[in-house]
């Protein structure tokens, strides 16, 4: 009973790779995606990202997910800003910039990750 079980799961599993790669594989794909290019984050590249290579259906979604991953890095860098600013011009307290170098590097990566 259970060599037929395991039978039919590598059936149905072949069944799924092939529906897969016909997908993927389909002449009339306009969008080429080279996935091995890995440039996104600019500095980190982990992964591969292009605006262009988008499917219209899931483009705007993305495009809205792009703007909120660049207000939080625009968000971040104003709030770096300001704190330095005020460090040097109101004398805050050296652990306010700390604060700030520590969310930055919390909440950039999270941002990334949710994009």
């Amino acid at each position: 009973m259970d060599f037929i079980a395991k039978k039919m799961a590598k059936q149905k599993l072949k069944s799924l790779k092939d529906t897969a790669s016909d997908a993927l594989n389909t002449s009339g794909n306009k969008y080429k995606i080279d996935w091995t290019d890995f440039n996104f984050p600019p500095l980190i590249k982990i992964y591969h990202f292009n605006m262009e290579e988008i499917q219209e259906l899931e483009y705007k979604v993305v495009s809205k997910l792009y703007i909120c991953l660049l207000l939080t890095c625009l968000c971040l860098l104003f709030n770096l800003i300001v704190v330095i600013y005020g460090e040097f011009a109101l004398e805050f307290s050296i652990k306010s910039i700390i604060f700030v170098v520590v969310n930055f590097f919390i909440w950039l990566p999270l941002a990334v990750f949710n994009f």
